[in-house]
């Protein structure tokens, strides 16, 4: 539903694990339906406590959904790819992020909608980006 990921081409300061849950600071509001019917709902703020530096972690509202942290992985990333401040080359990196796992569909049409949103507590505002909501659907045909 929402990622965010460290590689040692951008990250100098070492921690990767850390890096990454840090790149999903701020308010993040997520919903998926499949077929019209609400199936996973993320309402999460993740900030960093002044003075500290600790992760400041508050679930609004979390359905069906898992975060989870993976373990180190090789990532390249080409020299004209689009995402901003990022190091073109081979790195090793992590994510962090939540995640919604569907059971499979029987077969026929189904739609899949995901969106990122305004949540209770404000707009998407993770580190180096502006706020911003997408809409997304996926249209399946599924066979036996």
């Amino acid at each position: 539903m929402w990622i965010g990921w460290c590689d040692t081409g951008s990250n100098k300061v070492g921690n990767l694990t850390d890096c990454a849950r840090r790149q999903n600071l701020g308010n993040i509001g997520s919903e998926i339906k499949v077929d019209g019917i609400p199936v996973a709902k993320l309402d999460v703020r993740q900030s960093v406590i002044p003075g500290s530096g600790s992760l400041d972690y508050k679930i609004n509202s979390l359905t069906n959904v898992t975060q989870s942290t993976s373990k180190v992985f090789t990532l390249t990333i080409p020299p004209d790819t689009h995402k901003p401040n990022q190091v073109a080359g081979t790195w090793q990196a992590v994510s962090d992020g939540w995640w919604a796992f569907l059971k499979p569909l029987p077969p026929g049409d189904h739609t899949i909608f995901y969106n990122i949103r305004v949540t209770p507590t404000g707009a998407l505002t993770s580190p180096g980006t502006n706020p911003h909501f997408a809409d997304i659907t996926y249209r399946l045909h599924v066979v036996k």
